[in-house]
């Protein structure tokens, strides 16, 4: 699973860097790509921990969703803005936080390897990843403090960053902060099992959505990391599910929502993929839908970077204003 896993996280964050420093396609040599990733693992670790706030208005904006109310006599303001922080945080470190586990791992970096554990042990105390509140964008009354959505794209980014650097660090995480991490994977599976089962979220019968699909992601990664095999009820259920998602899109490999969330959902849904594959549950990773997507996507590039059909999604280019790899490249 390991390498599997890896393979793909190395091949899609490689290029993403080395891109985002070299728009402009040019021949590079392996040793200036290895420098520039290590440059990007130490930029990123200078950044510090990324931690929970438990207040809207200490976000940093980078995590701060646009639509926040600001109607401070309703609590919807707080949950929701707390709600898609999580998504945001979530999404960066299943981004960055392997990637910078696998450069202290191959320089054996004492200081980004305390980073890396100091962020596992801060995301550990997560529970759940991503908190309710999420469906809460629009103004109006407050609703009981227990409200519940149910779980979101946090969930399955933030097992995802869980999942992959466990997997490049081994043993060099202490058995504590692991069995801390191996219970938040457990807790997140089990919840994510009873939103489906109880019908909570709304999109528990909607496969085509990736709110639907990348919970289930998520549950897969958990579920093989932490020793299940096909015929288990809750892998065996995500599975299911995914390959609802995957019959939905279609067997030609064309994703419904376009290339912004087609690419952003269908690549959570290869890691998916490749680590059921690892134990030799071949169900997803053979699927038309997986199999042709690349095909797909191809497709969609137009000259001058552009795409086509980026449905309501915001990039619309391979590479964004600031130099770095959109969600459509990966």
């Amino acid at each position: 699973m390991r390498t599997l896993l890896l393979t793909v996280t190395m091949t899609i964050t490689t290029t993403s860097i080395s891109l985002a420093v070299t728009p402009a396609p040019s021949p590079q040599t392996p040793k200036a790509d290895t420098n520039r990733l290590y440059r990007w693992a130490a930029d990123r670790v200078s950044e510090g921990i990324i931690r929970r706030k438990m207040d809207v208005d200490q976000l940093d904006p980078k995590y701060r969703d646009a639509r926040i109310s600001s109607d401070r006599q309703s609590n919807r303001r707080q949950l929701f803005g707390l709600s898609m922080s999580d998504f945001f945080k979530t999404r960066k470190l299943a981004e960055v936080l392997p990637v910078v586990a696998m450069v202290a791992v191959e320089r054996n970096d004492p200081k980004q390897l305390a980073h890396v554990l100091a962020q596992l042990d801060e995301l550990a105390r997560w529970r759940p990843l991503n908190r309710p509140g999420w469906t809460l964008y629009k103004r109006g009354p407050s609703v009981p403090e227990d409200h519940n959505d149910g779980n979101w794209l946090g969930t399955g980014l933030g097992l995802r960053a869980i999942v992959q650097t466990r997997e490049v660090l081994g043993d060099r995480i202490p058995p504590a902060l692991d069995e801390r991490l191996k219970q938040l994977m457990r807790h997140e599976v089990a919840l994510v099992s009873d939103d489906f089962a109880t019908g909570r979220p709304w999109y528990t019968n909607h496969p085509v959505s990736n709110q639907y699909t990348l919970p289930n992601t998520g549950v897969v990664l958990a579920c093989v990391a932490l020793g299940h095999k096909a015929g288990q009820k809750d892998y065996d259920q995500a599975v299911h599910r995914l390959l609802r998602t995957a019959d939905t899109q279609g067997r030609d490999g064309a994703h419904h929502e376009g290339s912004h969330y087609g690419t952003f959902t269908m690549c959570e849904v290869l890691y998916a993929a490749a680590a059921s594959a690892s134990i030799g549950d071949r169900r997803l990773i053979d699927h038309p839908a997986i199999k042709h997507l690349g095909d797909w996507a191809v497709q969609l590039i137009q000259p001058g970077e552009r795409l086509v059909n980026t449905f309501d999604g915001s990039n619309v280019h391979f590479i964004d204003a600031k130099g770095e790899l959109t969600y459509n490249a990966q």
